[in-house]
């Protein structure tokens, strides 16, 4: 394993020595999925590899192609690519088996939250989206829970074909990794300005227990989406549900804390919209003359979003809950203001249902499920019972030592003392 691990360590350096030499005539260009690796030529080493790489006959190399496959199979996705970027010999290994081990390196990398990238796949295909209705979220829903029960689960064990495992892997390097890397600068930033305390770079980097429960978030978001969202796949049928349904169907089944990080994931997508809404409004109003008789634009492609009403909430509400591809799209893939302002044009959208916000996760939904739903969480509550922990301490997404070293403990403490004072919030949910 120490030689696997160095061998990993020289893949890497030469990968981050060719991407810093290729990003002078690639600016902005993103890496690869591991799924579209390139085999690296034999003789002749790619600009920026170290020089001989590609020829070195590595004592891993030569061991026998059985054990080749299952070291690849020990690796978590980033450490897959960089193997099979530099190495002809692994790369070759990796095409013999492609979905097996790309399975296997995705339940490496995800754990635990495998289940969650399941039910995120599902929930987003095309046949589920064109007949989703009530019974079929809460089946998904059911057969979710069922499985989440399973302590061994395994995407392996859903015999998933080649081209799903590749969506996948996509869906998490593509789409929910550059996310949740965002999110953390975004929130740590966010954090030095309220507590006046400096975040290097090394501060911004997330222990494997953070990491997972960002990337747990996103997908339970992105589920959360699937299930209640707007209508960004047009033949999505309206739902009966109600803001209490989503929360007793979908909500109650997490722990506080896992509400709370599902949360910070929709509050974060929300400000973003925010601040694209108020970017474009002008561009969309009824009032622009652009519009004025536009034979390019039908009315669901104009919108008040300069007035601050109802509607606009909706909206905001409604794109919100259109899934992280687009918000993928709005952050990183605009190309100026007319493109920004096309795709909004294509994608602002109306809620199908209840979704988060005052609605699923708002005081009214819950009071009003602890009265027709009561659970025995409400009980202990109730009762003040103790609630022991045995675990390591953190703050939603943060551990604890990070709460410390960024100030983050006493600006939860100010912002307790403002909404709270000498009160005790469970007074006023009884």
């Amino acid at each position: 394993m120490l030689q696997l691990k160095q061998y990993l360590e020289r893949c890497r350096a030469s990968i981050l020595k060719g991407r810093s030499l290729a990003s002078a005539t690639h600016a902005g260009s993103s890496q690869k999925a591991v799924v579209h690796a390139q085999s690296p030529p034999r003789d002749d080493p790619r600009p920026g590899l170290e020089q001989g790489f590609a020829k070195i006959d590595a004592p891993l190399e030569r061991l026998p192609a059985e054990v080749r496959r299952q070291l690849l199979c020990l690796l978590e996705l980033d450490d897959l690519h960089a193997l099979v970027s530099v190495s002809p010999v692994f790369h070759d290994q990796y095409k013999l088996d492609s979905r097996f081990v790309l399975c296997t390196c995705l339940d490496n990398t995800l754990r635990d939250i495998a289940i969650d990238a399941w039910a995120v796949f599902h929930s987003g295909q095309a046949d589920f989206l064109d007949s989703r209705n009530d019974q079929a979220v809460m089946q998904l829903l059911q057969t979710w829970q069922s499985r989440s029960k399973q302590a061994d689960y395994s995407l392996l064990s859903d015999s998933l074909k080649e081209d799903e495992v590749v969506s996948l892997v996509e869906f998490h390097t593509s789409i929910i990794t550059p996310l949740a890397h965002h999110y953390v600068s975004w929130a740590l930033d966010n954090l030095a300005s309220e507590s006046g305390a400096y975040q290097s770079r090394e501060l911004k980097a997330l222990s494997r227990t953070e990491r997972a429960r960002l990337t747990r978030a996103f997908y339970r978001f992105q589920l959360c989406c699937n299930l209640f969202g707007g209508r960004y796949h047009k033949t999505i049928k309206s739902s009966t549900f109600q803001a209490v349904d989503v929360l007793k169907l979908f909500f109650c089944i997490f722990e506080p804390w896992q509400i709370e990080e599902i949360a910070c994931v929709y509050v974060f997508t929300k400000i973003h919209y925010d601040e694209v809404f108020r970017e474009v409004a002008w561009d969309l109003s009824k009032e622009n003359p652009r519009l004025v008789n536009s034979q390019s634009t039908g009315p669901d492609g104009v919108f008040d979003l300069e007035d601050a009403c109802k509607d606009t909430r909706r909206l905001l509400q409604g794109t919100t809950s259109c899934g992280l591809k687009l918000l993928h799209t709005v952050l990183f893939q605009i190309q100026d203001h007319v493109h920004l302002v096309s795709i909004m044009q294509q994608n602002i959208s109306w809620p199908a249902e209840n979704f988060l916000g005052n609605e699923a996760l708002g005081e009214r939904a819950q009071f009003q499920r602890r009265q027709e739903h009561p659970m025995e969480r409400d009980l202990k509550q109730q009762r003040r019972d103790p609630l022991p922990f045995k675990g390591d301490r953190c703050y939603v997404f943060w551990d604890a030592p990070r709460l410390e070293r960024t100030g983050g403990r006493e600006v939860l403490a100010r912002q307790w003392e403002a909404d709270w004072g000498l009160t005790d919030p469970r007074d006023f949910v009884m």
